[in-house]
């Protein structure tokens, strides 16, 4: 009789422990339910395209579905369904919680996401909130201002999606340049939420781990590689440099002018006086900045190159046989204006706030010559005698150079540079001063020569 008792409750105990493993299993295969959410496109103020939104919103919800355990509702699914109710609206026109509270139980989630974005001036903002559909109330909004570029926006995305959800498990220092609203969790019935809202308060008031450190350090390195970042962009350059020359025979012209062309005249014995003027080079332009890879540009854009030569020389003689005495001034003013096209090649690297610029360029130009020459002899044989004429040559030259300078990052898109600029521009013009004397040489070619190194000004602008 015992060893029947004994058999029978061990048979008992085998019975139940086969069927409570039987049905533990279904329950742990089949884990915790995940919410429904569904992402309406956002609603784009000023300085966002509709295009730029969607693309915006697109990326949140799979930044929602990646952010924990949830499902979410892709954008063609949503509007199928709402095609078919014969809902009117859509996201970004339905922004009261009522209208929205509406379009999420035509889609049968437990959650609709909603919100804005906009710009105002360098600085993103952007506010969305988690709506329950069945409340009606709002559970979490994260209002973030980000000042950078849309990428910047983009990489704030996760962090955003994941305090949406709820499934944040530290709280992000963030740069200083981004200003973020803590999240706001609507309170519902006491036995219901109020784990939840404790668990919050005590993540907030926890130091961060080591991990959270390295995830800040490098949060904040991103950061900085934005502005570090090659860009293209345009820019405005001013050039400043010597004084131009001009060479007749190898010799600077204002003596070969005193003594070989102008005293030609058997009534002059020699020059007593004369003066040079010239101008320094100034040569401007505009840049285009096609960015070539992560530390190379090349660069193409209009250039212009003015200056100006003025000469004045004085004589004056006295002839005994005749008895007349006479006083001579001979005027040449030379003007150059030279276009041309830039071309350029640069190595830029940045360390923000400072960015390097190394570079080759040439400069395919059409310099135009025009001068303008008078003589004024006075009285010659009691009879006032002038003469005056000008005119112009146009030529082609090709000038070559370097810069190297550094430039000043007022943020990621300005910068203000400063250059030391090697340039060789040297061409060959005649001028014809046949009427301003016999003994003159017609159409005598003269080299004209830019001074070669300078100092360039510029201000930048990158996309």
């Amino acid at each position: 009789m015992k060893s029947k008792i004994i058999g029978l409750l061990l048979l008992c105990i085998f019975t139940v422990s086969v069927f409570s493993q039987q049905a533990a299993a279904p329950l742990g295969a089949a884990g915790p339910k995940k919410a429904n959410y569904a992402v309406v496109n956002l609603k784009c103020g000023a300085g966002v395209t509709e295009g730029d939104g969607e693309l915006i919103s697109d990326r949140l919800r799979a930044e929602i579905f990646n952010s924990g355990n949830v499902n979410v509702m892709e954008r063609n699914q949503m509007q199928d369904i709402l095609k078919e109710q014969g809902f009117q609206q859509s996201g970004a026109t339905c922004t009261d919680e009522a209208c929205l509270v509406e379009l999420g139980q035509l889609l049968g989630v437990q959650f609709l996401v909603a919100g804005s974005l906009g710009k105002l001036g360098s600085m993103y903002m952007v506010n969305i909130r988690a709506i329950d559909v069945q409340t009606g109330k709002i559970v979490r909004a994260v209002s973030v201002d980000i000042k950078g570029d849309i990428e910047d926006l983009v990489e704030r995305l996760p962090g955003i999606a994941s305090r949406l959800t709820g499934m944040e498990t530290r709280v992000e220092k963030l740069p200083p340049e981004i200003k973020e609203d803590k999240p706001v969790i609507e309170p519902k019935p006491a036995e219901a939420e109020e784990p939840q809202v404790k668990e919050a308060e005590e993540v907030v008031k926890e130091e961060h781990t080591e991990e959270e450190k390295t995830v800040i350090e490098e949060t904040a390195k991103e950061s900085v590689a934005g502005k570090n970042k090659n860009r293209s962009g345009i820019g405005f350059f001013l050039n400043l440099s010597g004084k131009p020359s001009i060479l007749l025979d190898g010799s600077e012209a204002d003596t070969v002018f005193t003594y070989n062309i102008f005293d030609t005249n058997n009534w002059f014995w020699e020059v007593s006086d004369y003066t040079v003027t010239k101008s320094n080079t100034m040569n401007f332009g505009l840049r285009f900045y096609i960015k070539a890879g992560s530390l190379f540009n090349i660069e193409i854009g209009p250039a212009l190159t003015l200056a100006s030569e003025d000469y004045m020389f004085y004589k004056e003689s006295y002839d005994y046989d005749l008895s007349m005495y006479t006083f001579s001034k001979i005027g040449l003013e030379i003007n150059y204006v030279v276009p041309a096209v830039h071309l350029g090649f640069d190595f830029v690297k940045r360390w923000f706030p400072l960015k390097m610029n190394i570079g080759v360029f040439a400069n395919f130009s059409f310099p135009i010559t025009t001068f303008t020459y008078t003589h004024d002899e006075g009285y010659v044989g009691y009879t006032e005698y002038s003469v005056s004429d000008d005119g112009f040559d146009v030529d082609f030259s090709v000038a070559f150079g370097s810069r190297a300078g550094a430039e000043i990052l007022a943020g990621p898109h300005v910068g203000f540079s400063l250059d030391f600029i090697f340039n060789w521009l040297k061409w060959e013009t005649a001028f014809d001063f046949s009427d301003l004397s016999d003994a003159a040489e017609p159409d005598r070619v003269h080299e004209i020569f830019f001074p070669m190194f300078g100092l360039g000004l510029g201000v930048n602008f990158y996309f």
